[in-house]
């Protein structure tokens, strides 16, 4: 279902022949249905809890349209945009991997916009914790040299009606910081064989802290590629 209600928004935010362009959300709607075809055909619906893919289909259209006339303003300059970018610390340097990144949408400003569907709202606050947000602002920054804003448009599921709900949050060098060492400690756990807390970004309270502070202080060599 989210994979289709991204398709349809995908087709409305397309910057050369995107139905936003003109108001028709037929081209929407077409490219949802075709998406949730091929994807559900991939589906045991017999094993899902929601074993409804007739009445899944008509919730993921209701989310869609939801969100298609919730109304914004934004104009993109380029949707599901991969790019790639150093990962450097302030202080020890760049890893010898790069980030990879899929933007659902950057927008004429070089800000981001990020697609989610949820089956229920988020949390209060969860915007400005999401590391996916710190990926998207370093990739930015580097191939377009602005710090841009991310905007998490979240289309969730209500009893009543799907909700449309925005949520804008900022990056900075502190994040990037955070985001090294976590990508830092994966890339030793892959030769010491002890993997960290895939959840370490909550940074201050995390159980790993100690060997976080001891792999920024002191970087370990890093494994070879083989």
């Amino acid at each position: 279902l989210g994979t289709a209600v991204h398709s349809g928004l995908q087709h409305w935010y397309e910057p050369v022949a995107g139905g936003k362009k003109d108001g028709d959300l037929t081209k929407a709607y077409e490219a949802y249905r075709t998406t949730y075809a091929i994807e559900s055909a991939k589906v045991d619906w017999m094993s899902e809890k929601d074993a409804d893919p007739i009445g899944q289909q008509a919730m993921g259209q209701e989310m869609l349209r939801a969100a298609l006339t919730e109304g914004d303003d934004w104009t993109a300059h380029a949707v599901e945009r991969t790019m790639f970018s150093e990962i450097k610390h302030s202080r020890l340097g760049k890893l010898p991997i790069k980030l990879k990144a899929q933007v659902d949408m950057i927008t004429e400003g070089k800000d981001v916009v990020e697609h989610k569907t949820a089956s229920r709202r988020w949390e209060e606050g969860r915007e400005h914790g999401d590391v996916q947000a710190t990926a998207y602002a370093l990739s930015v920054m580097e191939n377009f040299g602005h710090n841009p804003e991310i905007t998490f448009n979240i289309i969730s599921k209500h009893a009543k009606s799907p909700v449309v709900d925005r949520r804008v949050t900022h990056r900075g060098q502190d994040d990037i910081d955070k985001l090294y060492i976590s990508v830092r400690a994966f890339l030793d756990a892959q030769e010491k064989g002890v993997y960290p807390n895939p959840t370490a970004f909550a940074h201050a309270t995390c159980e790993y802290r100690r060997i976080c502070n001891e792999w920024e202080s002191h970087p370990q060599k890093l494994p070879e590629r083989k």
